[in-house]
């Protein structure tokens, strides 16, 4: 098995993991609500489980998305361009993306490695570890950045065939390799 389709099902388990935690946010707020509603006293972690859950949600399930391109873009000027220069523009953006990615992975890598060696937690209703906290940050953003240099490659890909239209096959489709 290649590396590329390992990240590729890496990516797909993380998403899959990310959706689990959106079901898993959903059930303990209806079981908050019934708890209220029953009992007349709310189940006080589910707030701060959820919180802490939506941070690591956006991490796991942001290469996913880009793959898919399911990120916002700025359509109404990128598709005035020719192929060849959408793909030279796209390209570009992917190429800052991964420079972003990369610094937010190095600072949030820093960061969490300090947390670690204080021992900090959160003051919170359960104490948790804040390095527990911010573990995903680093390593969502490096695959995030992996995603970008994966959809960069592709976008140089078609930017640097002679009549540059799309290739035939969608060179961010996994399934195709």
């Amino acid at each position: 098995m290649s590396v590329r389709r390992l990240y590729d099902r890496l990516v797909d388990l993380l998403a899959w993991l990310a959706g689990g935690l959106v079901m898993l946010i959903t059930l303990f707020i209806a079981g908050e609500m019934a708890s209220r509603y029953l009992f007349g006293s709310a189940l006080t972690w589910t707030l701060q489980f959820s919180e802490y859950t939506l941070l690591y949600i956006v991490f796991l399930g942001a290469p996913w998305l880009l793959r898919h391109e399911g990120h916002p873009s700025l359509d109404l000027l990128v598709n005035k361009l020719s192929p060849r220069r959408r793909a030279q523009a796209q390209a570009v953006t992917s190429l800052l993306g991964v420079a972003i990615c990369l610094f937010v992975a190095v600072f949030s890598a820093w960061t969490t490695w300090n947390q670690f060696v204080s021992g900090a937690t959160d003051p919170a209703m359960i104490e948790v570890p804040k390095w527990m906290l911010l573990v995903i940050i680093p390593v969502g953003s490096l695959l995030l950045g992996v995603q970008f240099c994966i959809r960069c490659a592709g976008h140089l890909a078609i930017a640097c065939r002679q009549d540059a239209t799309p290739a035939p096959r969608d060179p961010f489709d996994a399934s195709s390799l």
